[in-house]
């Protein structure tokens, strides 16, 4: 179960992050995701729960950036 706790938002970021890989969208998205998909997949190789936190940061801001840019080009 634990497994799982880590795998779930890991799995949220890297789903983000291809999305907008695939979107082209530019560093202020890809980086803040890139850097969460990383963290996650630390904590879920050392089964760590502490690194949920930053994964947890890091998607939020990647997605409120692509959320702005969005915005912006419409």
């Amino acid at each position: 179960m634990g497994w799982l706790i880590l795998f779930l938002p890991t799995a949220a970021v890297w789903v983000v992050l291809v999305g907008a890989l695939i979107n082209h969208s530019g560093p202020i998205v890809t980086v803040p995701l890139g850097v969460g998909a990383l963290l996650g997949a630390v904590a879920v190789l050392t089964q760590e729960p502490w690194f949920l936190v930053p994964v947890v940061l890091a998607w939020a801001w990647g997605v409120a950036m692509l959320v702005r840019a969005e915005r912006r080009t419409r």
